[in-house]
């Protein structure tokens, strides 16, 4: 019988059987990536273009000055950057987060381009909100002859991109960003006097 012999069990992730209160808890492998994309826009008698321009971006936890760094990074020739979490980063999140009474917890993070104050480039004042949603499944399980075991199951959701909508009258709202993460950037030679 599968009971004892060839029964198995398959894991991308982090598996823990029979520690403490015979909780099975897991978490899939598969860790977002943040996509975005820079471009520039060239005026006035010049080539510019992006492949010449280095621009760096950052991604918080917090709106804001006091928010936390997730990460940093720079767009490549093509206009092209991906923000990568650290190792460990959600399993560390759920150490210091477990999950209460309810299911699901979204997590919020914050992208940004960072001005460095290039010469002759208007910087994009953009800000996009990142929502990744982490759902727990908890289910009983039989192995072998043994007693039930609590399996738990953490599921990190595709990052859902938002951006900011700043009306006339001050008011601000997040909505969807149906292109993404996109910076656009003005790059506009001096005309000499």
């Amino acid at each position: 019988s599968a009971n004892s012999h060839g029964g198995g069990i398959a894991n991308n992730g982090v598996l823990t059987i029979g520690e403490g209160d015979d909780t099975i808890t897991g978490n899939d492998s598969y860790v977002p990536e943040v996509d975005l994309e820079k471009k520039l826009d060239s005026k006035g008698d010049n080539n510019v273009t992006i492949a010449d321009m280095t621009f760096t971006f950052v991604m918080k936890d917090k709106d804001g000055e006091d928010g936390n760094i997730i990460g940093t990074v720079t767009n490549d020739a093509n206009g092209n950057a991906t923000f990568n979490f650290p190792e460990g980063f959600f399993d560390q999140y759920l150490n210091d987060h477990p999950f209460g009474e309810g299911d699901e917890q979204e997590l919020v993070f914050y992208v940004t381009e960072d001005n460095d104050h290039q010469e002759n480039v208007t910087y994009d004042g953009t800000i996009y909100k990142v929502v990744i949603t982490l759902t727990r499944t908890v289910e009983k399980v039989t192995i072998g002859d043994k007693d039930d075991f609590t399996l738990e199951t953490v599921s990190i959701g595709e990052p859902k991109i938002l951006v900011k909508i700043v009306h006339e009258d001050g008011t601000d709202e997040y909505k969807e960003a149906e292109n993404g993460i996109v910076f656009n950037n003005t790059y506009t030679t001096q005309t000499p006097t």
